[in-house]
C-alpha cells in the first residue's frame, strides 16, 4: 500500500492498482443496477397500491351514497346516543317529560 500512496503523489497507477480501480468501479456500477431495478420494482408496487386504494376509495363512496365525511345514516330518524345505558335512560324520561 506504501507503493499506492508514493504513486498518488505522482499521478501514475500500476496495472495492478488500474485493475483494482476497474474491479471495484464495475462492483459499484453493479450495485447500482440493482438499485434501480429494485426502486422501480417498489415504484410500481407503490403505483400499483394508490390505484387500488383509489378503487376502494371510490367503491366505498358509491356504496355509502357519496357523503364527503363517508357517513350514512341508513334511518333519517335513528340518532345514536353516547354515554352510558342509565345517562340514556335519563335523556329519554327528560325529552318523554318534555313533550308532554
Amino acid at each position: 500500500m506504501s507503493g499506492h500512496r508514493a504513486n498518488m503523489h505522482t499521478g501514475i497507477l500500476t496495472k495492478k492498482e488500474m485493475t483494482e480501480m476497474e474491479n471495484r468501479n464495475l462492483e459499484l456500477y453493479l450495485q447500482n443496477c440493482q438499485i434501480i431495478q429494485e426502486n422501480d420494482r417498489l415504484r410500481r408496487i407503490a403505483q400499483e397500491l394508490k390505484l387500488n386504494k383509489e378503487n376502494h376509495q371510490a367503491m366505498l363512496k358509491q356504496t355509502l351514497g357519496g357523503d364527503p365525511n363517508g357517513v350514512k345514516n341508513p334511518e333519517p330518524g335513528l340518532q345514536l346516543q353516547l354515554g352510558s345505558s342509565s345517562q340514556q335512560e335519563k335523556s329519554s324520561k327528560a325529552d318523554a317529560q318534555s313533550e308532554h
